[in-house]
């Protein structure tokens, strides 16, 4: 197969991971395809536009991962961040200045690049080595950059919630080479079809389970480390609940005005790799 298919093939399967997250319904306090969920500025079809935006510059994350693979993986990074930083503005331009996507074009985009990689390099493209090349690639990144923090004015949420409590985010994350997808959401998700589970349950499971053990910085940052302790603690009684049960938490925090926005993030990633995995580890044609 020539290369160009193989970046078209995971290009795709990211634009797909943003779409099937955000079909996934319900998801408590999220946009799904029944609500908006804690947001007013954005909807399904926002994000659709947005996923599509991107798949461009996931092409490109993925070209440039097999174009840098005779470099060490952090000497790639720095040239990573500027077509990360044209992804944004894409979204941006898509959504009329709505936030859909900024977290999942720098985790999906590592992801992409790291399939380039390991492709180049002929070695197998199964979680362990896409989670180990994100690691590398971006070793010292929580170091290097909530180091520069010194503005108030200027820092983001997340670097806000770091400085208070410690807690890294998704650059965390990524340097933990995906810690909590590869402990945690994986391990669950195919525990979940290899029950036979549906697709939209496996998902909506997945993101409660998820809920349930990461301290996600959109819930802190809108409700304080008391609410989001909450709302772990009821994540944990749902992820296995009926559908009704777990609506009626999508109305709770819809009303509370609590998005687990990192949450969403790490099941498209978890979502990317399973599908990765098929695709290029069991040869299933997605």
């Amino acid at each position: 197969m020539n290369t160009n298919k193989i970046f078209d093939i995971v290009s795709e399967l990211a634009r797909k991971a943003l779409i099937d997250e955000v079909s996934a319904t319900p998801k408590p306090g999220l946009v799904d395809s029944d609500n908006s969920g804690a947001h007013n500025d954005m909807d399904i079809n926002t994000f659709i536009k947005s996923a599509d935006s991107l798949f461009p510059y996931f092409y490109r994350f993925t070209e440039y991962g097999y174009n840098t693979a005779d470099v060490s993986e952090s000497e790639s990074f720095p040239d990573a961040r500027v077509i990360g930083i044209e992804a944004e503005d894409a979204m941006y331009k898509a959504t009329g200045g709505v936030n859909t996507h900024k977290g999942i074009i720098f985790s999906a985009g590592l992801v992409c690049m790291a399939v380039g990689r390991l492709y180049r390099l002929g070695e197998i493209i199964n979680i362990e080595n896409i989670c180990l090349t994100v690691a590398k690639t971006v070793s010292g990144i929580c170091v290097n950059d909530y180091s520069l923090i010194n503005n108030d004015s200027q820092m983001s949420n997340g670097e806000r919630i770091y400085k208070k409590y410690g807690i890294k985010g998704p650059r965390g994350e990524a340097e933990s080479g995906f810690l909590t997808v590869r402990m945690f959401s994986y391990p669950f998700m195919k525990e979940c079809f290899d029950k036979g589970i549906d697709k939209n349950t496996a998902m909506v499971r997945t993101l409660l389970y998820l809920m349930s053990i990461v301290d996600d910085t959109n819930v802190i940052n809108r409700g304080g480390r008391e609410m989001a302790e909450y709302v772990k603690i009821r994540s944990k009684s749902l992820y296995n609940a009926d559908m009704e049960k777990i609506k009626e938490f999508d109305t709770e925090l819809t009303e509370k005005r609590l998005s687990a926005g990192g949450c969403a993030d790490l099941l498209a990633v978890t979502w990317l790799i399973y599908n990765l995995e098929q695709v290029f580890v069991n040869k299933k044609i997605l």
